[in-house]
């Protein structure tokens, strides 16, 4: 505040809860301090104890120890050997390099695409010599998140000899349909230890309280690494008392998701494409310009966090993020308010850069466009949801042209098979690099594999199909978001439509087709 003459300012830059302790918490802090002319129970068994109950494990598959990052470290200690290969995608979570090089680990790193993981590269770089996979999910700095069949390719890959290490500090804050709960996911996997942390959503990030979930064997192993007595008393009686507060705390992190969604679209509509974010913060890929750009901003009052390729931004309250946003549309996107002898990469002649230039999502309209699809997209599954325990007694009008009616076992089959199949489609337009011809790409009406799933699926319980229709749609909308200027221009070639860009795609294969189906639904509902 003193340097850029402010009077007021809000940190956004360290993914901390906005909202203070939770009730209960500092009177259980300050009652514990009473006692601290003696140590604490250096195992924590009784928060360990705790919460191995809440999530459904037994006592020895937890270790509690000072934070995530605390644990990640006795990991390393543990399990890497000098040489020995760690893998991980970058940019990710900075303690991983540091971990590594502390163990005098072989740092492989795989690249990100569309600032998510690169899954293929990923498994590409795991071999029968690595020793430990690194996984945030969701990742920090960019804040999107593997779903349920990319996190298994991912721990099939590995050999018995790796350990997977999938670190969810940000959990609590997932909305994604498809994105896995680690621990539920792969509790009896034998080579998977999976992090948790109080910092974020139980706002405890002053005290560091984390947990592993892992077999007993990489338990022991890591506890033996444990600095005697790291998980201090007041932490310990903090954690406590914030596991009584399960409901204030879903409460809290439905504001910072509302919130999330929420400035993600403002930010959209203003021309800045930002990834999914399934964490408590957003990422800015400004590129080259994250710096500049996380300066300006600290200039306006708001602290961000500049990084390799981007800013992140934490969720803040709905005032602060409302702060954030104006302070981001007063950045000039010419960068005419810059200081050039400030930043290295200005000149002595000429103009200083757009701040936005060579942001790594879409821009512009096509980022606007990305916000109504994913509005349109959210209006679809909640139009869908409202049938699941809806009677449905009569049938659908034929398609124009045709005879066949369906009835409603048959519109819920159909919506459900049809998802992951356009959803690969659209992999496949993306997949290719450069193509002077548009990509062929989808299917016709009487596909004999289309009909025999969808009759197939007459028989399965609607809530089954919804499960599955909101997971494909989670992944479509991820993609969205996430998508670039380039990707948008991408066409690909249907059998009979013919050529098509990814909006005609979308209006008649994806979100078009949920909506369609909706109505449907909507057309043939009544009472019992």
């Amino acid at each position: 505040m003193a340097e850029h003459g402010l009077a007021s300012a809000i940190k956004l830059a360290s993914n901390e809860s906005p909202f203070g302790p939770l009730p209960g918490v500092t009177e259980a802090v300050t009652a514990a301090l009473a006692g601290i002319n003696r140590y604490a129970d250096h195992t924590a068994g009784e928060v360990a104890e705790r919460f191995a109950e809440r999530v459904g494990v037994t006592r020895d598959r937890v270790a509690v120890g000072p934070g995530s990052g605390g644990l990640l470290e006795q990991l390393a200690l543990a399990f890497v050997e000098p040489g020995d290969p760690v893998v991980y995608p970058w940019p990710s979570f900075i303690a991983y390099p540091q971990f590594t090089r502390l163990a005098a680990g072989a740092e492989h790193t795989t690249p990100l695409v569309r600032n998510a993981f690169d899954v293929d590269a990923l498994v590409d770089a795991i071999d029968e010599r690595t020793r430990m996979v690194l996984i945030a999910n969701p990742n920090n700095p960019t804040s999107t998140a593997l779903r349920t069949a990319d996190l298994r390719r991912v721990v099939d890959a590995v050999p018995e000899t790796c350990l997977v290490v999938i670190d969810e500090a940000y959990r609590e804050f997932v909305t994604g349909a498809d994105v896995p709960d680690a621990i539920a996911e792969f509790v009896d996997r034998p080579n998977v230890a999976v992090l948790r942390t109080l910092s974020k959503a139980y706002g405890l990030a002053g005290l560091r309280i984390g947990f592993m979930v892992a077999d007993p064997a990489v338990v022991d192993a890591v506890n033996a690494c444990a600095i005697p007595f790291g998980v201090n008393m007041a932490g310990q009686a903090a954690a406590l008392a914030a596991f009584e507060q399960g409901d204030e705390v879903m409460c809290r992190c439905a504001v910072i998701t509302s919130e999330r969604s929420r400035v993600a679209q403002e930010l959209r509509r203003r021309g800045l494409g930002v990834p999914d974010s399934q964490a408590n913060f957003w990422w800015l890929p400004a590129g080259t310009h994250s710096v500049a750009l996380a300066t300006e901003l600290e200039r306006r009052g708001v602290v961000t966090r500049p990084l390799s390729g981007g800013v992140r931004v934490t969720v803040g309250t709905p005032d602060e993020n409302d702060r954030f946003i104006a302070a981001l549309d007063d950045v000039p996107g010419d960068g005419s308010r810059l200081v050039r002898s400030e930043y290295p990469w200005s000149s002595e002649t000429g103009d200083a850069p757009d701040l936005f230039d060579g942001w790594a999502s879409a821009t512009g309209e096509r980022a606007d466009n990305a916000a109504q699809w994913l509005d349109r997209l959210d209006a679809a599954m909640q139009r869908l949801r409202a049938h699941l325990d809806v009677p449905h007694p009569g049938r659908t009008a034929p398609v124009p042209g045709e005879e066949e009616t369906w009835d409603a076992s048959q519109v819920w089959a159909h919506v459900a098979e049809f998802g992951d199949f356009w959803l690969d489609q659209v992999g496949v337009i993306l997949a290719i690099e450069s193509s002077a011809d548009p990509v062929p790409f989808g299917r016709t009406r009487r596909d004999s594999g289309r009909i025999a799933a969808i009759d197939a699926g007459r028989h399965q319980d609607p809530a089954h199909h919804l499960d599955t229709v909101e997971r494909s749609a989670d992944r479509l909308g991820a993609l969205l978001a996430g998508m670039t200027d380039e990707d948008w221009a991408r066409t690909g070639r249907h059998e009979t439509l013919g050529v098509m860009d990814l909006d005609a795609q979308l209006t008649h294969f994806h979100v078009g087709h949920y909506e369609e189906h909706a109505a449907q639904l909507d057309s043939i509902a009544g009472t019992s």
